[in-house]
């Protein structure tokens, strides 16, 4: 995660940016997340806080299989740092993180704004 300018959503047709509703779907995910914990006053602790639980739970139901039925397996080529190839089968989802902790995601730093309160712990990838 960046700082970047994902601001600029490229070519719009001027219809789309005339409707408020329309435009406010071209707020990326990261800045909406920052107004939202803005405008109802979500500290970055509560923010931390749920992403720990939701990491928890997460792990936990990939353990006992939940998952298994929504995943599909993928096979692809994949080259080691030497430039070896090999396959490999991805089998569950790799974003889960069972070993995130309070303390993990408190040094992580805002993600979206300068002084903002959503970090790459909040946030899924991508």
């Amino acid at each position: 995660m960046s700082l970047a300018d994902r601001g600029n959503p490229g070519n719009i047709t001027s219809r789309l940016m005339e409707k408020e509703k329309a435009r406010d779907c071209l707020i990326p995910m990261g800045i909406t997340s920052e107004n939202v914990a803005e405008r109802f006053g979500i500290s970055r602790e509560k923010q931390d806080t749920f992403a720990l639980a939701s990491q928890q739970k997460a792990a936990r139901a990939q353990s006992k299989g939940c998952f298994q039925a929504e995943i599909v397996p993928v096979t692809t080529t994949v080259h080691d740092d030497k430039g070896t190839k090999r396959s490999i089968t991805v089998t569950q989802d790799e974003g889960i993180r069972p070993s995130t902790t309070m303390e993990g995601l408190a040094k992580l730093k805002p993600a979206f704004k300068k002084d903002g309160s959503t970090t790459a712990g909040e946030t899924g990838p991508g």
